[in-house]
């Protein structure tokens, strides 16, 4: 994951704030986009884990059937 490209130097006041309001803005989805795939691999994880102890549960013997 890349970061926002740096304001370029502007002749005006406006013109620099503008530039560097595009890039606090660019840098923010950035760091959405993070927190994003972090969540999705928590979720994974997650998934993961709960199939793995049910698998393990379903694996182990069981007395007549039941127990």
């Amino acid at each position: 994951m890349g970061h926002a490209p740096a304001p370029a130097a502007r002749n005006t006041d406006l013109d620099r704030l503008r530039e560097w309001t595009r890039f606090g803005t660019a840098e923010a989805a950035q760091v959405e986009k993070a927190d994003g795939r972090y969540a999705a691999a928590v979720g994974i994880v997650r998934r993961c884990e709960e199939r793995d102890r049910e698998a393990i549960e379903d694996s182990h013997p069981k007395f007549l059937g039941v127990f």
